[in-house]
């Protein structure tokens, strides 16, 4: 989920105003050595039961390394290795990365900042119901401008995930990102890029306690707020919200439950 609103005013004047390299001003450059992330989330859900009100709570983190390398057929290399991982949801309590630690996933990191994973390590068992980590990982970082460009004051941005674990969900984003100013982050320059838009969340599975086969659509805005270091070419930090309502149907029993979700994420370079 990506997103926010940007004065049209900000845009013009950082436009106008603001310096940078002599290269494309988005275009994600080789690491010199690996960039080390801190990835935290939150999501909280609520599900109107035929017996209640059902809440569910689940937060994450994550420790992990994008390791950037030189150009290749549709893109540069990459190779992401978590160093971290812990998450506590209700119901389900904390799962931890064990064998997942340490692993490197491999792939091609595109123009437009997705990432298309070629080798990926098995997910442990006590993870795969739950969590999928090469879908995690390949919208993690900034969506830049398909050709690049020095000077754009607005791009579209289009993602899709498909999230394997006990439910199938495809993760959808459509909107726009503009660049809204400058700022200093940790004493070096720094854009400002925001990105607003929709989501939508749409699933089926039969999750471990359901009584039958589950189906799930959630949309809602989201917004991203993400800092990027025009002359790395690094994206340095990414603050996402996104609230949605939808429904859960239980489709042996012909029930359909109304739900809410709300979701927030920070992504922050450590190095």
């Amino acid at each position: 989920m990506r997103s926010v609103l940007a004065p049209s005013l900000a845009v013009a004047v950082g436009a106008a105003c603001a310096g940078g390299p002599a290269g494309p001003l988005f275009e994600y450059g080789p690491s010199e050595v690996p960039l080390r992330y801190e990835v935290t989330s939150e999501t909280n859900s609520a599900i109107e039961t035929p017996m209640g009100p059902q809440n569910v709570d689940a937060t994450t983190n994550v420790t992990l390394t994008f390791d950037i390398g030189e150009q290749s057929d549709g893109g540069r290399r990459i190779s992401v290795v978590i160093e971290a991982l812990e998450s506590q949801s209700t119901g389900i309590g904390r799962l931890e990365g064990g064998e997942l630690i340490g692993q490197a996933f491999v792939g091609v990191l595109a123009a437009d900042g997705s990432i298309e994973f070629t080798g990926v390590p098995e997910t442990p068992a006590n993870l795969r119901d739950y969590f999928d980590p090469a879908a995690f990982l390949s919208e993690l970082l900034m969506p830049l401008p398909p050709a690049g460009g020095d000077v754009l004051e607005s791009w579209p941005v289009h993602q899709e995930t498909i999230e394997r674990t006990q439910m199938t969900m495809m993760s959808t984003f459509d909107g726009t990102a503009r660049v809204t100013g400058d700022t200093t982050w940790n004493g070096q320059p720094a854009k400002i890029v925001m990105v607003e838009g929709q989501f939508e969340l749409a699933g089926t599975g039969t999750p471990t306690g359901s009584p039958g086969e589950l189906e799930m659509l959630v949309t809602g805005p989201a917004t991203t707020t993400y800092l990027w270091d025009a002359a790395r070419g690094v994206m340095l930090s990414a603050t996402s919200r996104g609230e949605g309502e939808g429904t859960v149907a239980l489709l042996s029993m012909d029930i359909t439950m109304p739900v809410t979700v709300a979701s927030e994420q920070s992504v922050v370079l450590q190095r």
